[in-house]
């Protein structure tokens, strides 16, 4: 069966400065001095986006603490043979970016990766933990 219309397939290769893990103690709270972590990302590496699950939904990357806005849209980068537009917001109270694609959808059979730089920094300027 053909589907010409499918969205690309999306595989993550996830690039995630520090996706935290391990570790004890500390939930990087600028009290402490630690840096900020990677606490959740929406996708997961390998993810097909197909006819059955689009990607409808903004990509979301959360942080073990709050972090400076300002520094996300340098630090965070979505990206198929060269980076791609996105759109960028932040939640102060969930410590949450979302990205959303300014151009959907997206090329039939790309392949993406999300990275995530140590150039994101939390509120106290402390760097993402690599």
């Amino acid at each position: 069966m053909n589907y010409p219309n499918l969205l690309p397939t999306l595989i993550l290769a996830a690039l995630l400065a520090a996706c935290g893990g391990g570790g004890s103690g500390g939930g990087g709270s600028p009290e402490t001095g630690d840096k900020p972590r990677i606490t959740a990302v929406s996708i997961t590496q390998g993810e097909t986006v197909g006819p059955y699950h689009p990607l409808a939904v903004p990509i979301t990357v959360t942080f073990s603490e709050a972090m400076d806005e300002s520094t996300l849209s340098g630090a965070i980068t979505l990206s198929d043979t060269a980076p791609l537009a996105v759109t960028i917001t932040y939640d102060e109270v969930t410590h949450t970016a979302t990205l959303t694609p300014d151009a959907l959808p997206l090329p039939e059979g790309a392949m993406l990766t999300l990275t995530v730089s140590t150039d994101a920094k939390s509120v106290i300027g402390n760097p993402l933990s690599d």
